[in-house]
């Protein structure tokens, strides 16, 4: 499953999205709920390490991400 998400966050980067993203996560068996649960923690877990700038940053380059987090 880990070598799935790996595959799946790389093709997300490549040119597909957060929607892309989101379809290849449920494939994989997630619901949105866990989705969103998983991405709200991978969030917190980078604001805590590399503050409100960064993730600002990152959420401000990928069109519809700031929504969720």
């Amino acid at each position: 499953m880990v070598r799935g998400l790996m595959g799946t966050g790389a093709g997300a980067m490549g040119g597909g999205g957060l929607l892309a993203l989101g379809s290849d996560l449920m494939a994989l068996g997630f619901d949105m709920n866990q989705i969103q649960a998983v991405g709200k923690e991978v969030f917190d877990y980078a604001r805590e390490h590399a503050g409100d700038d960064v993730i600002g940053a990152i959420a401000g380059a990928i069109p519809g991400l700031a929504q969720y987090i």
